[in-house]
Parts: C-alpha cells; sequence; structure tokens
C-alpha cells in the first residue's frame, strides 16, 4: 500500500510540473494595457492573454480569430466583421462589438497618449479625431452595428488592413473595467481578458504568472501555468536553463552558451527585426544631416557579430531583406576617410563639442555593441561618447522624453508588409522618437501605404527610403535579428513566428 501511494504522489507532481511552462523575460513589461503597450516585453504576455479579430498562423497567413465571417464591399474602403459566438471575458460577460469600438475610440483619444494611434489612421476619420480636429466619434468609421457586427470604413484601400487587426493594439477592451478601476484596471485582481491563459501576479522584477483560462472559448491549453521570471543577466537565465530552473530562454549569449548550441535544445528562428543607431536630431551637432551621414560612415558593420559573439548579419539597410529586397544595398557604406571629410565640411572640431551620450538599456549583448560603437566613433570621428544603459523601463523614458543624442534601438514587424518599417518614421507617428520630420518623405510613405500597384509601391518606398538613410540618415541601420532560444525538448509544437510571436496555448507536453 505505501508503495502505491509514493507512487501516487510521484504521478501526481509530474502531473502537476507537467502543465508548468517556466520562461524568462528579460526586463519588465511595461505595461499589460495593450492600448499602451509598444514593446516585445509586453507582447509575450499580451498575446497569451488576448485576442484580436485576426491572427497569424505560423506560416504567416492571416487567420480569423474572434471573427466568425466577414466581407468586404466592391471598392475595399468597407469591413463588416461578425464576432464568433459564444466567446467570453474572464468575468463570464460575453466579447461584444462595442469592446471593440470602445478600444479603438481610446487608442485614438489623444489624451490616452497611445504611441500606436497612428496605425488606424487609415480608418475614415480617425486622424482627425486624435488630432482634434473632431469631437464626435460618431463620425469616425467604427461602429458596432449590433451585439456582435462590427463595421469599419477606410479611406482608401489598404493592401495589408486585416494585417493591422492582428497587432495588440487592435484587441477589445471592457470600458466598464477601465471606467471602474482607472490606472489600475490592468492589476491581475483588477484585469479581465479573453485569452488562454489570465494573468494571476504581476510582481516588477520577479516574476508574472499566467493561468489557464477556464473561460476561454477555445481548445483547452495543455499547458496550466506559465511562469515568467525577469532576468536581465544571460548568463543567470543560461544557468537556471542548465539546472532546468526554465524551460524556454532567449536571448542566448554565445559567449556562455558552449556546447548547448550543439543539441537539441537550441533554436534559431527568423525575426524581421532591424537594430539600429537613431538620434536625437534636435541636439547639436546631430540636428546637421552630415554629421549623421558621417556617425553611419564611420562604423565598421562588419565586426559586429565578432563583437556581440553571435552570427549577426550587417544591415546596410533598414528593412530585412525577406520584408523587401527591393531595397537591400540602400544606404551608407563604411567608408571613415569620407566621413572625416565630412565633419570638417561643417567646420566642427570634435574637441570643442560636449560629450555626447549614447542610450541603450541594460544588457550583456548591448554592453558589447555600445562599447563597440563608442570606439568606432572615437577612432573615426574624434567623438567622446558616454554610454547608459539603464534598466528597459528606465530606458523605455529616456526614449518617450528624448533624453539623449544617440539611441541604441531596434524595430521588429508588428505585421508582415513594408509598411510596417516605414510607418514608424512618419512625422506623426507615436514611434518616431528621433524628432525628425520629412514632408517629402511622409508624402512617399502615405501614397505607398495605398497604392495597389506593386512596381509603383516599390518605387515609392525605395525613394523614402533613400530619404531616410542617405539624404538626411535619421537613423544608421546596423544588424538584422533572428531569435536564438533555448528550449527544454519536453516541449513541443512550440512555434515563434518572425513578428516574435508565441502561443503557448499550442505547446504539447512530451514525456
Amino acid at each position: 500500500m505505501r508503495t502505491m501511494f509514493v507512487a501516487l504522489l510521484l504521478f501526481l507532481h509530474s502531473q502537476v510540473f507537467a502543465s508548468e511552462f517556466r520562461v524568462r523575460l528579460v526586463a519588465d513589461p511595461q505595461t499589460l494595457d495593450w492600448t499602451l503597450a509598444t514593446s516585445t516585453m509586453e507582447s509575450l504576455v499580451l498575446m497569451n492573454i488576448m485576442e484580436g479579430l485576426f491572427e497569424f498562423t505560423p506560416d504567416m497567413k492571416v487567420r480569423p480569430a474572434l471573427v466568425s465571417s466577414y466581407s468586404i464591399s466592391k471598392d475595399n474602403k468597407t469591413y463588416v466583421f461578425k464576432l464568433k459566438a459564444g466567446v467570453k471575458w474572464s468575468d463570464g460577460k460575453n466579447l461584444e462589438a462595442q469592446d471593440f469600438a470602445y478600444s479603438w475610440k481610446r487608442l485614438l483619444d489623444p489624451l490616452t497618449g497611445a504611441a500606436y494611434a497612428y496605425f488606424l489612421f487609415p480608418i475614415v476619420g480617425a486622424e482627425d479625431y486624435h488630432t482634434g480636429q473632431i469631437k464626435d466619434f460618431s463620425k469616425v468609421g467604427i461602429k458596432a452595428l449590433d451585439t456582435n457586427t462590427l463595421e469599419v470604413k477606410i479611406k482608401n484601400p489598404v493592401p495589408y488592413f486585416l494585417q493591422l487587426l492582428t497587432f495588440w493594439i487592435t484587441y477589445p477592451l471592457r470600458k466598464d473595467i477601465v471606467e471602474v478601476h482607472g490606472t489600475q484596471w490592468t492589476k491581475p485582481e483588477n484585469i479581465v481578458v479573453l485569452g488562454p491563459f489570465i494573468p494571476t501576479k504581476n510582481q516588477p522584477q520577479s516574476e508574472i504568472i499566467l493561468k489557464r483560462n477556464d473561460k476561454y472559448y477555445g481548445k483547452r491549453p495543455q499547458l496550466e501555468i506559465i511562469k515568467m521570471a525577469i532576468i536581465n543577466e544571460d548568463a543567470t537565465a543560461l544557468n537556471l536553463f542548465k539546472t532546468k530552473k526554465l524551460d524556454f530562454t532567449m536571448p542566448i549569449n554565445f559567449l556562455e552558451a558552449g556546447d548547448l548550441v550543439k543539441t537539441p535544445a537550441y533554436h534559431v528562428a527568423h525575426y524581421f527585426r532591424t537594430s539600429y543607431l537613431g538620434f536625437n536630431t534636435s541636439r547639436y551637432p546631430l540636428n546637421l544631416p552630415k554629421v549623421r551621414q558621417a556617425v553611419a560612415m564611420a562604423i565598421d558593420k562588419s565586426k559586429i557579430g565578432e563583437v556581440m559573439y553571435e552570427e549577426k548579419e550587417s544591415a546596410r539597410s533598414l528593412l530585412p531583406t525577406e520584408l523587401f529586397p527591393e531595397g537591400r544595398n540602400i544606404g551608407l557604406a563604411f567608408d571613415p576617410n569620407k566621413a572625416k571629410k565630412l565633419i570638417e565640411e561643417v567646420g566642427l572640431d570634435p574637441k570643442t563639442i560636449p560629450k555626447l551620450d549614447l542610450v541603450g538599456f541594460a544588457s550583456d549583448q548591448n554592453a558589447l555593441l555600445t562599447q563597440y560603437l563608442q570606439d568606432q566613433l572615437k577612432k573615426h570621428l574624434g567623438f567622446e561618447i558616454e554610454i547608459r544603459l539603464p534598466e528597459f523601463k528606465t530606458y523605455r523614458t529616456h526614449l518617450d522624453l528624448r533624453n539623449g543624442g544617440l539611441f541604441y534601438m531596434s524595430w521588429g514587424a508588428d505585421y508582415a508588409d513594408p509598411d510596417t518599417f516605414f510607418g514608424v518614421f512618419l512625422s506623426d507617428s507615436g514611434n518616431n522618437r528621433m524628432q525628425w520630420k520629412n514632408p517629402s518623405y511622409d508624402a512617399l510613405v502615405k501614397k505607398a501605404a495605398i497604392t495597389t500597384e506593386h512596381a509603383q509601391r516599390i518605387k515609392l518606398y525605395r525613394q523614402a527610403l533613400e530619404i531616410l538613410l542617405i539624404q538626411d540618415v535619421a537613423v544608421v541601420p546596423l544588424h538584422y535579428n533572428s531569435i536564438m532560444y533555448l528550449l527544454n525538448p519536453r516541449f513541443q509544437n512550440f512555434v515563434i513566428n518572425p513578428l516574435k510571436y508565441v502561443y503557448f496555448r499550442d505547446i504539447v507536453v512530451g514525456p
């Protein structure tokens, strides 16, 4: 009898262990408010507690999520979405079309201060409502026709419009929850969600815990608990993975990973993401285009992989090749002699200008790269650079407040269309933190966004890229990214797509 009891205890313990998935987060999410969220720190949580009208398949096709059916008018300007029946929020209330209308109104409200408000500008009246030119939201092309029907009218045909509706900022939101709890609505005791998991703990600098949502309308996930540990140091995360205290960790520091990269635990996935050097173009001497051009030509990008101990592909242009192969070679090449001449042309003596600060967020890899950039700009231009690497939330504050001269930044695609990169640098984009504005660039990008003829669209984007990377040099592309991660082989059917989305609901626990 005792042997049977022990065996039962061991079995029960193994069942609990099997239903738990332990994940690393590099830093605290800045917010779990999907209207305000802007980074991959948030996406790993948001993609698993919420859903939108559509989602991407593993091969990057758009498929319905909360939509049961939809229609598009002949002129491609009116969309009508029917919601799936039986979808409930985690407090038991039914999902309604009004939850989408409220969410999108909140996103566009200028008082919300959402960086992604421009995402909905293709919709009739959306931009005017955001800028205050329209006060009456009923004039915006977003309407709940009835409990289960949402109508959206756009100004011009947009080839990638359904892709926009996969992104977290378009997720529905409950007005009553936000109005009752205010800024505290995302706390675990207040939040309501309709995805496969529910946040039950959110302790800054420690962990986030998600629990299986028993009211989820879809297939019941096999995993019961997701534990997300906030671990800034790559070495610490690697140690925890080696000692079987983590099941999934990224990124990986190659310098310390050792033989793990030769095991079944190691994986590489494609990523639509580019890391770049951004300028505060209001700060002297970075307000001078020739100085920015000189900085671009003073950095030998071919050494970046070696410096970061990773297989990094240097970036001559901004967009990953898969998204925009026609822009592959548009950018300034390494040419330190020409860079020095440009500095001379503007009459700048590096010894007389104040030290420039270079801001990134704290991580092992960022420390290596920013030191390399510091050395390159000192060696080739004589610039004195001070590195600042605060924790992620403080770094985001620096970006929002434009506190800094140079920023080590990255942009990952929000959908699988070139517009997801070009739109970032529009003058009215909440994600354009360069304080750089160019009306010609804006006109080209906005025209390309509604151009359906492929060759013409490519031509417009190429012209915009030449302004961004050669004429004005608002940013300097440094390297493309891939997703390198370690995964406990027991967890199967794990898919991470080029937008870095992982759906925990699909994971199957093997033996």
